[in-house]
Parts: structure tokens; C-alpha cells; sequence
């Protein structure tokens, strides 16, 4: 299954197809991802109100919205044996949950700005992240600690000024990755 992201709408698509399966709706939220279940018999959004929410395949909200992030939750992953929820969200934090709703632990608070993406590990017991902040961080899914940090800013603060042999593209892109020209 591949999400298309649309607003107040999630279309969920078969990759080999490129047919539309179902489209799942709710007019007062709009949900901007869609995560299927391992065994492809639910699904989970994100929402800009904050909240996730479980859905069965024939469109229906399964139970209440996830509630406990401050703002928009950008990204959502189902654990590999389908037991537990990871969230990301702008409010910098990750969140686990059961499937139930609750959440497991406190938030994972490490990051400096909007996590975008979530995943779990292959064994289940690693979360990695991604954030604004320019970093991927692996997490203990049991003790919620921060294990690695992996600096994404390839080129922060390297000293291009009076470099010569650089084309203006070449300066362009090293500075997109965080090289400098005083």
C-alpha cells in the first residue's frame, strides 16, 4: 500500500496497481498520512488537530482519536508485529501507544524541532526518527532513551570563502548543506 497525502482526505493506493482501494473521510479533521497495519487489515492517520486515529479498512474510525501531542502529528508507524503505534509531531516530541490509545511511557523528547518521519526497526525495538533539527535519532523503544544522534548537516559550518574551482551551483548546494561563505 502507498499513501497519497491530501487534505481532509487520505486515499490509500496499491503501489502495483495504482488503483485506488478505499478513501477514508471525516469532515471536521484532516489527516495528512496514512500507515497500514503488517497485516494490511487497518490503518492509522495523523492529523493537524493533534490527534491519530485507527481506522478499519471499510472506512470506519476504529475506538476514539490518539490524544497527547500538542500539534500536528506528521508521521505514524506500526510497530512490525502490530502491537504498538510510534507517533511524530511538530510539538518535537515522538510518542508510543498501545493500540488502544494509551500512551506507553513519556514522550521522547530529544529533538529541537518538527519530527517528520517515524519508523520502528525490523525487531521492534528501535524507533529512528527525523526531524527539522537536521539529525536522525535512534531510539530504546523500551526505555525510551535516545541511543545514537546522526548529524545530517553534511557540510555545517564549513568555511567556503575564497574558494576556488566552485561553480555557483556547486556553492549553492554545499551551502544548502550547511556550508558558509563570509
Amino acid at each position: 500500500m502507498f499513501p497519497l497525502l491530501c487534505p481532509r482526505l487520505v486515499i490509500l493506493h496499491r503501489l502495483y496497481s495504482q488503483r485506488c482501494s478505499r478513501d477514508l473521510t471525516k469532515s471536521d479533521v484532516s489527516e495528512s498520512l496514512l500507515c497500514g497495519w503488517p497485516s494490511a487489515t487497518r490503518g492509522l492517520s495523523g492529523s493537524d488537530d493533534h490527534t491519530l486515529w485507527l481506522w478499519d479498512l471499510g472506512r470506519n474510525p476504529i475506538g476514539e482519536p490518539f490524544q497527547g501531542h500538542q500539534a500536528w502529528v506528521g508521521s505514524v508507524a506500526f510497530s512490525p508485529t502490530g502491537d504498538r503505534i510510534v507517533s511524530g509531531s511538530s510539538d518535537q516530541t515522538l510518542r508510543l501507544w498501545d493500540l488502544g490509545g494509551n500512551p506507553i511511557g513519556e514522550p521522547f523528547q530529544d529533538h529541537q524541532a518538527r519530527v517528520w518521519s517515524v519508523a520502528f526497526s525490523p525487531t521492534g525495538d528501535r524507533i529512528v526518527s527525523g526531524s527539522s533539527d537536521e539529525t536522525i535519532r535512534i531510539w530504546d523503544v523500551t526505555t525510551g532513551q535516545c541511543l545514537r544522534v546522526i548529524h545530517t548537516n553534511l557540510c555545517g559550518g564549513l568555511n567556503i570563502t575564497g574558494v576556488v574551482g566552485l561553480t555557483e551551483a556547486q556553492k549553492i548546494a554545499l551551502q544548502a548543506m550547511g556550508a558558509v561563505e563570509t
